[in-house]
C-alpha cells in the first residue's frame, strides 16, 4: 500500500523487466531464523501496509514478490481500500516502497501501482516523478501520472532493487501480460539496505466470521549483496507482521500470515475471526 494520497484507496508501495525474471533459489528452510512477532496498525501504518514477513540481519539489494489481483468486490468487509506493498530499508534513513492498491467501495477496473520514498522518516515528495507505464512490449512509455494500471485477474510481480554502483533504488511491477511500471530514485551509494518488508494492507473492516484470505503471495524473496538469491526462510532472521485494532500486541488480532510455505517462497495473509 503507499501514498497518503492513495492511502483513501488505501494505496500500498532491476530497471525493467528482466531483473524480475531472476530465479529464487530457495535455501533450506532448516538454516531459517525466525524472529519474534512485530505488529502494525494499517491506518497508522506510514505505507498503509500491516501484514506479511520482514526480513533482517542481512545486507539486502533486491526484494520481491507476486500477488494474483482478485476482484475488490470480493472483498466486502472491507470499506475503503486493499492493496500490498515491498520496501527495501536502509535503517533510519531510506525507506523505499512499490506498491499496487484498488479502492473496495467503488472499485476500479483496474490496480494502480504507486511509488514511495521515505529519508530520514519523512515522506519525500515527487519521489515518483521518474514513473514510467509501459503498456504495450515495443511501443512508447508514458509518465505513470497519466494513468495506466493493471487489471483486475492480473498477476503481478514486484521487484525493488538498490544498485550500489550507481546509488539508485529501481522498481519494477509488470503482469504477464508484460505491461510495466517502473521507477527509480537516487538515494546515494554506500548504503546498507538491512531489512526488508512484504506486506498487504486494508481499510476499514468488519471481522469475519471465520479465517479469511486476503492476499496470497508466491516466488517471495531477496537477494543479498553478494549477488545470491534466497527465499524469506533463509540464513537471515524473518519474522511475521501481524495486523492488530492498535498496532500493538495488545491489540485485537485483525489479519495474520500464514507460515512460510513453497521453500518459504510462499504464505497467505488472512482475516481473522
Amino acid at each position: 500500500m503507499l501514498s497518503r494520497s492513495t492511502i483513501t484507496r488505501i494505496a500500498l508501495t532491476t530497471a525493467a523487466a528482466a531483473a524480475i525474471a531472476v530465479p529464487l533459489a530457495t535455501a533450506p528452510p532448516a538454516a531459517a531464523a525466525t524472529g519474534p512477532n512485530t505488529f502494525a496498525h494499517c491506518p497508522t501504518s506510514a505505507t498503509g501496509g500491516c501484514v506479511g514477513y520482514t526480513v533482517t540481519g542481512a545486507q539486502f539489494q533486491r526484494i520481491t514478490a507476486t500477488v494474483f489481483l482478485r476482484n475488490p468486490t470480493q472483498y466486502v468487509p472491507i470499506t475503503d481500500g486493499i492493496g500490498w506493498d515491498e520496501s527495501l530499508v536502509a535503517g533510519s534513513r531510506w525507506r523505499v516502497t512499490l506498491g499496487v492498491s484498488n479502492t473496495t467501495s467503488s472499485p476500479s477496473a483496474v490496480w494502480s501501482p504507486s511509488f514511495l520514498v521515505f529519508h530520514n522518516g519523512a515522506l519525500v515528495s515527487g519521489a515518483d516523478v521518474t514513473a514510467m507505464w509501459c503498456p504495450t512490449p515495443g511501443d512508447p512509455c508514458q509518465p505513470a501520472s497519466a494513468g495506466g494500471g493493471f487489471p483486475t485477474s492480473s498477476t503481478v510481480t514486484m521487484t525493488t532493487t538498490y544498485d550500489r554502483s550507481e546509488g539508485t533504488v529501481n522498481v519494477a511491477a509488470t503482469d504477464l501480460n508484460h505491461q510495466l511500471y517502473r521507477a527509480f530514485f537516487y538515494v546515494g551509494t554506500g548504503l546498507s539496505f538491512d531489512q526488508g518488508l512484504i506486506e498487504a494492507g486494508f481499510g476499514a473492516f468488519t471481522a469475519p466470521t471465520s479465517v479469511t484470505r486476503l492476499l496470497r503471495f508466491t516466488g517471495a524473496g531477496v537477494s543479498t549483496y553478494n549477488g545470491r538469491s534466497h527465499s524469506l526462510a533463509s540464513f537471515f532472521v524473518h519474522s511475521k507482521i501481524i495486523a492488530t485494532s492498535d498496532g500493538t500486541s495488545m491489540g485485537t488480532r485483525q489479519a495474520v500470515p500464514a507460515n512460510l510455505d513453497t521453500g518459504g517462497t510462499g504464505f497467505n495473509a488472512n482475516f481473522q475471526p
